[in-house]
């Protein structure tokens, strides 16, 4: 039996040598009834790709990348499977990595999914220099681990995906939006690295991520840290040592994210009354939430909506 061939993907090179001022292309790569879907966007040694695709099998995948990029996976929809420094590491849904890659080829097994969705950037090292060579080596603490995404990761990546500037105007925006990100992962990846001498079993990461659930779950209630910690049969000190050690934030933090984050969404997206808005993210007092959306966004709710 023949052997079935790898799905190559191309990646642009980022070198001076190379580079093109700005370009957005999109292209279609199909076999049998597998296909993915590219959107590109590349400009002053960045490429912004957005992916969607659909697989009913396995598919094995070739990435051709040059020596030395930085890149930015973010996973929204499906799963895969890769090996990096001869370890195995496997990217599920609402995940993303932050890797410095400096191989030549890459190879990835995408896992069957229906509606399949990834938002991947990558930045070439003389912009990556350029941006932070002053405090930061980028080859220095980019093993690709796969984190969870926050509702502030999330709000960026839609932003980026869902803007309508064009030109000059679209790329001044996505290198703001990617600065930001690049900024949380940086701060997770970092707080991750501090808290690797607090001790997690596997069956307490378990437990934590079911913590993270229930929030996502109940965000019309302002959930205790003895409720999720009698819930997920963990000590209040475990589960908040874990929990930042694990997300990179405090509990108190992700549960008030999560609500700021929904709560923007409901007033750029429905018709409900800012009162409305504020029982659905649990708060009794409107004017709590009001205060406590003006000190995320730095806009009240009513000023947002209008």
């Amino acid at each position: 039996m023949q052997k079935r061939k790898n799905v190559c993907i191309e990646r642009q090179n980022l070198q001076d040598s190379f580079f093109v001022p700005y370009i957005e292309k999109q292209h279609l790569l199909t076999r049998d009834s597998n296909f993915f879907s590219f959107r590109e966007t590349s400009f002053n040694h960045l490429q912004f790709i957005e992916c969607g695709y659909q697989l009913y099998s396995d598919e094995n995948i070739c990435i051709d990348v040059e020596d030395e990029v930085l890149e930015m996976h973010i996973r929204l929809q499906g799963s895969s499977s890769m090996t990096r420094n001869g370890r195995p590491v496997k990217l599920q849904q609402e995940n993303h990595m932050l890797t410095f890659q400096q191989e030549n080829r890459q190879q990835v097994q995408m896992h069957p999914v229906q509606n399949g969705d990834f938002y991947e950037i990558r930045i070439g090292v003389s912009h990556f220099e350029k941006l932070l060579s002053d405090f930061y080596q980028p080859s220095m603490g980019y093993s690709g681990a796969p984190l969870p995404l926050t509702p502030e990761m999330h709000l960026l990546i839609s932003q980026m995906k869902g803007t309508a500037y064009t030109g000059n105007m679209k790329s001044l925006f996505l290198e703001a939006k990617m600065t930001e990100l690049f900024l949380l992962q940086l701060q997770q990846n970092q707080a991750l690295a501090s808290g690797r001498d607090f001790n997690i079993r596997n069956s307490e990461k378990e437990k934590m991520h079911q913590v993270k659930e229930l929030i996502e779950q109940y965000t019309d209630q302002f959930l205790t840290v003895s409720e999720l910690a009698r819930h997920s049969d963990l000590t209040p000190r475990k589960l908040m040592q874990g929990f930042k050690a694990l997300f990179g934030c405090t509990v108190y933090q992700y549960i008030i994210e999560l609500k700021m984050q929904t709560a923007r969404r409901l007033l750029l997206n429905t018709d409900k009354h800012v009162n409305e808005i504020a029982q659905d993210v649990g708060y009794q007092n409107p004017q709590h939430f009001i205060a406590a959306f003006k000190r995320k966004f730095g806009i009240s709710p009513g000023k947002l909506k209008n």
